[in-house]
Formats: structure tokens, sequence, C-alpha cells
């Protein structure tokens, strides 16, 4: 083996090591997706308060999530989903199709599942 052949084969195993690498981690954040989904346990009541304008209450302003001890499981929650997005952000394709779609495919998994929250929480909006 020709010293080009050698560094031409040391590139490639280190290509392979890290696209294995970028694969690893986008299951490692799926697995903490599930983790996450199957251990959280949405509150029976939660507190909500109308933002405040300048005149006082706003009655025409959309009741938000308080941060209050009650909601605090819906907060941690979507502030560990919104991590695992910025964690999927960082995993280097490095042009493999194959990686970005995995990628995507656990981009959706969050994106589901906060929209999901997102509905349970205006559901309590209007009880």
């Amino acid at each position: 083996m020709t010293p080009a052949q050698a560094q031409e084969a040391k590139e490639r195993l280190e290509d392979a090591h890290a696209r294995a690498l970028s694969l690893g981690t986008i299951k490692r954040i799926e697995d903490t997706l599930s983790t996450l989904q199957s251990s959280f346990v949405f509150p029976i009541d939660l507190d909500l308060a109308r933002p405040e304008s300048p005149s006082g209450w706003d009655s025409d302003s959309e009741a938000e999530l308080a941060f209050t001890p009650k909601n605090k499981p819906v907060h941690v929650y979507e502030y560990a989903l919104s991590g695992l997005l910025s964690k999927l952000d960082a995993v280097d394709s490095f042009g493999d199709e194959a990686i970005r779609g995995r990628r995507k495919e656990v981009v959706n998994k969050v994106e589901k599942a906060l929209r999901e929250i997102g509905k349970r929480v205006e559901e309590s909006r209007e009880r």
C-alpha cells in the first residue's frame, strides 16, 4: 500500500467513524425523547394567567401558562424537548442523506411532542 492509499484509507475510516458517531448521537437523543415521553405526567389542573397590560388586565388577551409549581412539569418538559431540538441541530450530517433523514425523523418526533403538549395546554384553557 502506498502512502497515498494509506492516507485515503485512514480518511475513509475517520469519515465512517464520524458518521457512526452522528447516528449514535441521534439515537441517544431519540432514546431520551422516549424516556421523557414515558415519564411525563400532565398535571390535572393548570394555573393560567392573563398577561398584564399597562391599564390592568387585558380581557382580549389569551391566558398564558403561569410559572407556578403546579405548572412546573409542563415547563420542564417543554424545556427538555426544546433542548433536544438544539442537540439535534448540532449533529453534523457530513452531507450524508441517511444522517439527514434520520435527524429529520427525530426532529419531527420532538416537534410532534411539543405540538401535543401545546394542544393539551390549549384544552386546559378552554375548560
